[in-house]
């Protein structure tokens, strides 16, 4: 609950119930700001800060925020953060007492006091959590041996959602029109995802960049094994041996977990069981060049390879090299993403088709060209990822204003472009599917937002944004059919929200997490993982 410090007698509070229950008043005064100043003037004549917080709650017209929250679904108690987040951001209040005077407003307007119980903030590590800087099995080779890596890198409206279909919001924005060159047309606070693993890569060509990562926290006392300690909830892995360099991209295939190093241009196999490392692959055989993206699909590991205009197939049993497939005929064009849908795969092209972008469709069986779908006239801007589901491509057009274009997964035939303010999409850059839905993480506009859209047909469900989530360019997103976890790169956190309404349930910091610009997710086997590019290492925690 809000700090004690606030109505210490219970004064504001008596206050608040007296205009509820009169009569002449009643719930719709204490979104009259005039009428509020009055009326406080002889209920709270001694307490002129508590008056002052409410006099500015009814020009903020919080009631109406709470409805709009709570009408979304949403529990007490995150509609009540929510709006206290929202209030915060606009006025000119402390949190603390931006908490207190949306709690007591939502207790006068008849919600229960124990169900907006504000969240506590994450705790930092402890000695039930472990840092793990070695990590090689016993049978793993010395580094630098043949194939191995050498040893050593919101929409326009902060509020919770958008109007529903046909109604208005004031406050809601459609998203500002961006840079023609495909960058957002209101950058994230910080870099972002694209553009800083493309610094990345032009100052690797000049100079030579030696970091050393250190992570210090308390082991618990017991067993270890070659270096790792299983006793904990949270576990973060580093160090030389796993050979991360800017890790980028992860993926989860059955015992294993596989993290593709951009700055290294490598993949490093891990035991999803164990945390000890597998192997490391890197010859120059593999293809791997900035490797940006991955996928599983049946018994292979997919590694889209952005500066080799490439994509890399691997055998997921013993990370033997399958093939590399590249050349004139595929199209690829810094490829973003990957996705399947039967027997095919697709691949987006950032910058294909004079600049629109494009899809690359190829046989998964043997690698064959099958087509290249050009951006121009199917709404591309900027193609990022992609999902496929119901015979049906999903593309997030991360350039542009800002958009989600649906295809014919059987012949990429084109079927609607979704746009506009309702959408709320904003440098879309990551997608998932879950719940009989789709999830689409954009990276601009007041920190990020998460746009929810039917799967079936596009239709849009719920735009989710504001302080409360702690979006802060969010650039990845996974879900489990329960949870949905989304990183935000610039906030060094992950959030945490409920598949079936949206609703936040926890965000996980870098103090516990040592999560240091995370730049994907992925779950399995009742785990999350992320891959944090500037900390070379990666976070594993349960699912629940």
């Amino acid at each position: 609950m809000p700090s004690s410090s606030w109505d210490i007698n219970g004064q504001a509070r008596r206050a608040l119930q007296v205009i509820v229950a009169d009569p002449a008043l009643g719930p719709e005064v204490l979104s009259r700001p005039q009428m509020m100043a009055n009326v406080l003037k002889d209920l709270l004549p001694d307490s002129p800060r508590e008056a002052s917080m409410l006099v500015g709650a009814a020009e903020a017209d919080l009631p109406r925020m709470l409805h709009d929250n709570l009408s979304q679904g949403l529990d007490p108690e995150t509609a009540v953060r929510l709006a206290a987040a929202t209030f915060a951001e606009r006025a000119p209040f402390a949190p603390e007492a931006c908490d207190w005077v949306v709690c007591e407003l939502a207790i006068a307007l008849g919600i229960d006091p124990t169900l907006i119980t504000k969240p506590r903030p994450q705790a930092a590590a402890t000695a039930q959590d472990t840092v793990v800087t070695g990590g090689a099995a016993p049978s793993y080779p010395a580094p630098g041996a043949a194939g191995y890596a050498p040893a050593g890198f919101a929409p326009g409206q902060p509020t919770l959602a958008a109007p529903a279909p046909g109604a208005s919001a004031p406050g809601w924005q459609s998203p500002p029109g961006a840079d023609p060159r495909g960058f957002p047309a209101t950058p994230a606070p910080g870099p972002g995802r694209r553009n800083k693993a493309l610094a990345w890569a032009s100052a690797a060509a000049a100079v030579v960049v030696v970091a050393a990562i250190i992570f210090f926290a308390t082991r618990p006392s017991g067993p270890t094994g070659h270096g790792v300690v299983r006793t904990s909830t949270v576990h973060v892995y580093s160090g030389a041996s796993y050979g991360f360099k800017h890790p980028w991209a992860i993926a989860v295939a059955g015992a294993d977990a596989w993290v593709a190093n951009y700055g290294g241009n490598s993949v490093t196999e891990l035991n999803a069981s164990t945390g000890h490392v597998v192997r490391i692959l890197s010859a120059g055989s593999y293809g791997f060049n900035q490797p940006w993206a991955m996928a599983v699909n049946g018994p292979d590991i997919w590694v889209v390879n952005a500066g080799g205009n490439s994509v890399t197939e691997l055998n997921a049993s013993d990370g033997s090299l399958v093939r590399v497939l590249s050349g004139g005929t595929y199209g690829f064009d810094r490829p973003d993403g990957i996705a399947f849908s039967g027997n095919d795969a697709w691949v987006s092209n950032y910058n294909g088709s004079a600049k629109y972008g494009s899809l690359t469709e190829f046989n998964a069986s043997d690698g064959g060209w099958i087509r290249t779908v050009p951006g121009r006239n199917h709404g591309f801007s900027g193609p990022e990822a992609l999902v496929a589901t119901g015979g049906h491509l999903w593309v997030a057009n991360g350039g542009g204003t800002g958009s989600v274009t649906e295809l014919n997964s059987s012949d990429g035939s084109y079927v609607k472009l979704f746009q506009g303010g309702k959408y709320g999409f904003n440098t879309p850059n990551a997608m998932v599917v879950s719940g009989g839905a789709i999830w689409v993480a954009n990276a601009s506009g007041n920190g990020g937002s998460i746009t929810k859209i039917s799967a079936s047909n596009g239709a849009w469900l719920i735009t989710l944004a504001g302080g409360g989530y702690g979006f802060a360019y969010p650039g990845a997103i996974a879900a489990d059919g329960t949870h949905v976890w989304v990183t935000n790169a610039n906030g060094e956190s992950v959030t945490e929200m409920n598949v079936s309404d949206g609703r936040w349930l926890r965000t996980l910091t870098a103090a516990r997490y040592h999560f240091k610009y995370p730049a994907s997710v992925a779950v399995g086997s009742g785990h999350v993982w992320v891959a944090n590019a500037d900390g070379n290492s990666v976070t594993e925690f349960p699912a629940s």
